[in-house]
């Protein structure tokens, strides 16, 4: 649109923030290559750990479907106030951090899971996995 506004961009990007979660319990599957982790856990084996990177429309929808598995959760953004906003919705259930090399290394070390929901207006999605659906 003329000011800026991409208005079919955030109803797709709740989708795929919503979408994320159930890929990755797909590729974590052993018969998909994956480590066989159970995201949700099981009485007596932890819940899985799910780094976001990014808390927009994507990432929001991302760390829902997380918090509601019961997974350990943690999100990273550019700014407090996206971050403050996910702590009140979810008081308890997941982490927050601001984006910076360095903590997001530390986080990713242990991570099952990592979602890029990192909006860069006029670039392509960035993806580091060998996985088919990352192909292109």
């Amino acid at each position: 649109m003329s000011d800026g506004s991409l208005p079919i961009l955030k109803p797709m990007s709740r989708i795929a923030g919503r979408l994320s979660l159930g890929v990755a319990m797909w590729a974590l599957q052993t018969k998909n290559g994956g480590s066989g982790t159970l995201l949700t856990g099981v009485e007596g084996v932890a819940p899985g750990k799910v780094v976001i990177l990014g808390a927009g429309a994507a990432g929001a929808n991302a760390a829902q479907v997380a918090v509601g598995l019961g997974c350990r959760t943690v999100v990273f953004a550019r700014g407090r106030q996206r971050l403050d906003e996910l702590e009140a919705r979810y008081p308890g259930l997941l982490s927050t951090r601001i984006s910076h090399p360095d903590a997001i290394a530390e986080e990713i070390a242990d991570a099952d899971v990592v979602i890029g929901a990192v909006l860069t207006r006029g670039k392509s999605a960035r993806c580091c996995s060998p996985a088919p659906c990352c192909a292109g």
